[in-house]
Parts: C-alpha cells; structure tokens; sequence
C-alpha cells in the first residue's frame, strides 16, 4: 500500500511538472501572476547588483503607468515603466531584487534652495507641479503595500487605499504595510522608510488624520529649514550648508563640515556662522552649488529602520536596481509577517519618478495587488 502511494504522489508531481504547473510549499496552486520567492541557503551579496545569485529566482514583470489622475502634475500623466521583481528566502530572512526601466535619469535634486532673481528671493523648487520658474525638483522612490489585514485589496487593488483627502484604509479594522525607498532621505543610510497604513474618517476635517503613519522608531532626516527675522521681516530659507561641496543632495546628521545660516545682508546674500558669504548669484539655477532640502540623515532605529536596502542606478540602461533585505518575521505589530511560509502573501507596488506624489503603478489607477508565494 505505501508504494502505491509512493508511485502515485510521483506521477502527480511528473504531471505537474509536465503541465507547468507550480505549487507552494503548502500545496496550494501558484498563481500565474505570482512573485515566487527560491529558498537558497546562503544570502545573496547586497550592492545593488544583480549577480549570478539571482538567476535562482524566477522573475516577475509588471508593466505600471501613471493615472490620469487630478492630482497627479500633467507632465507626470501616462508614463510609463516596466518594473521585474525576484525574491529568494533563508531560513531567518526575505530578499527580494527590484528593476524598473523608463526612468531616464537619477533624480536627486528634491526641493533644493536656490536665489531666484527674479523674483528677488531664496525658495525651494517646487514640489508637485511647476511653478513659474522651473518643474518640479525631487527625489526617485519606490514603494510596495504589503497588505496585513484587508477585506478587498487582492480583488481591487491599491487604488482602494487612495482618496481625495486622505490615503488611508477602506474599513477600521484594516491594516497595511508600506516599504517606502526614498533616494535623497533614506539610501544613503541603506534603509527605506517603515511605514504602515490604517483608517481614517474622512468626515474629519482635520488633515492630520491622514492614515499613512511611521512605524515605531526615531525618523531617518528632517527639512532643511529655519524661519529667520531679517529687517524685522519674516523669513525662510536654508538652515545648513557646506562650504566648498558641489553636486550635493542631503546632509548626513553631524556631518562636521556642515555650517549653520544666521543672516543676510542688505544685498539678499546669506551668512554662515563662520561669517561666510553665501553670494546669492552663486545659488541660482543652472549651479551645482544648490543647497539641500534634507539634513540629519542618519539610520532610522526599531520598527522603522528594519529593511535594508542597497541600489544601483545603471546610467547606460537607464535602470534602477533595488536589493532588499528583511527579517521573515520582525515580531513588529505594524510590520507584515512572513511567518508561515505556508501562506501567500498580497502587494502591490509604485514606482515614483522624480515625483512626490505622482506614482506608476500596475494597470495604472487600479494598482493591482500580486501576491508572494514560498516555494
């Protein structure tokens, strides 16, 4: 009897590999559209390369688009970008390797200060849209919503999770996982940013209800800014800077070359502590002296600080390269858990192009949720 049975489960398993058929460690069927994570023993090199160690791992392709959506800037509209997803496991940890091409350039240059002579002050680029002077500056982002408990994320997408006032959670009891990657204010420190999303009531007039919160931990930067009295007048402009560097995007948290504005003069330049004269036709347009919009990057710590990151923007494919790390299980109420590999697990994820706001993603403004599978 136990090698009829024998025989039997080996035909089943020669049927299903003749058929393509793919199973998860559960037995369940593997969606065709799924993310399939290849338990390897050993962890892949992280810099942001995709080396041999990878070609373990079966890759999933997902085209995103930009939505014709209001509140996305029109030059953002219609984009386009293919995004190719790998995941491979180890006995304590996830991996996964990101790639979208379409991204023409590494953007970098989020909100930086500069003097603007015509309209005769310092100001930051804009941040969504164009203002009269320039387009928007900011940063490349990427980002995947893991879903933790939703009633209808897999059926309907991430759309479900953006609003007209606030993006937050459809249903009080749901709860959402955001892995946010942000070039300027978190890979330099090799982390993204821990998030997580829950309900808020949009009866509330009160913004600060928006459902997006950080996870628990100190955050990784702050704004570069500071409100001065010049001439009895009120004014903002840029706290800290560093003489002599050029081409620069953020300042590193006790970065020591780094020196605080405390004044302007009659003729609208600024003063550093030293006495140093920021000549303001030094800072305009066109300079590789702007002054960053981010300082104090440091590591975030705890629950907001626990997925590592390494990327690598290859300029002759005008690609993007993620490789990412987190523990299978964190223990973190506001983490997703990969603790039963048994399981599947729904995501859906947004590829962000010098944009704030403006997000690709899957079937554009549906945001169609995959779903990750151990095998």
């Amino acid at each position: 009897m136990k090698m009829k049975k024998t025989i039997f489960v080996i035909l089943v398993l020669l049927i299903a590999a003749g058929s393509g058929m793919l199973f998860a460690r559960g037995g369940s069927d593997i969606p065709e559209d799924a993310l399939v994570a290849k338990q390897v023993k050993s962890a892949p090199e992280l810099d942001g390369r995709l080396d041999d160690a990878w070609q373990l791992a079966k890759s999933l392709e997902i085209p995103v688009e930009v939505a014709d959506y209001a509140h996305f800037a029109e030059l953002y509209r219609g984009k386009e970008y293919e995004v190719t997803l790998r995941a491979m496991y180890t006995d304590t940890d996830l991996y996964m390797f990101v790639q979208w091409t379409g991204d023409e350039s590494l953007s970098d240059d989020r909100q930086s200060w500069y003097y603007n002579d015509d309209a005769g002050k310092w100001m930051q680029k804009p941040k969504k849209e164009p203002d009269e002077y320039t387009p928007p500056g900011y940063e490349d982002k990427f980002a995947f919503l893991w879903e933790i408990e939703s009633k209808d994320f897999l059926a309907e997408g991430g759309s479900i999770f953006c609003h007209e006032a606030f993006k937050h959670a459809t249903y009080p009891d749901e709860l959402m996982d955001i892995w946010h990657w942000k070039l300027v204010r978190t890979a330099p420190v090799h982390q993204l940013d821990d998030k997580y999303l829950v309900y808020a009531d949009e009866s509330d007039e009160d913004a600060s209800l928006n459902g997006r919160k950080s996870d628990e931990g100190s955050g990784a930067y702050s704004d570069n800014k500071q409100t001065l009295t010049v001439d009895g007048v009120e004014m903002t402009l840029p706290l800290l800077w560093i003489p002599g560097e050029t081409g620069y995007s953020y300042i590193l948290d006790g970065n020591s070359a780094a020196r605080q504005i405390v004044g302007m003069d009659e003729n609208m330049n600024l003063i550093d502590e030293d006495g140093t004269i920021l000549t303001k036709e030094d800072f305009m347009l066109g300079s590789d002296k702007l002054i960053p919009s981010i300082k104090g990057v440091k590591p975030a710590t705890d629950s907001r600080g626990d997925v590592t990151v390494y990327e690598y923007y290859d300029t002759a494919a005008k690609t993007w390269n993620l490789e990412i790390k987190r523990k299978l299980a964190t223990g973190n109420a506001d983490d997703v858990q990969f603790d039963d590999l048994e399981k599947m697990y729904n995501f859906s994820i947004s590829v962000f192009d010098n944009a704030a706001i403006a997000h690709a993603t899957p079937e554009g403004i549906t945001g169609k949720a995959y779903t990750l599978v151990f095998q």
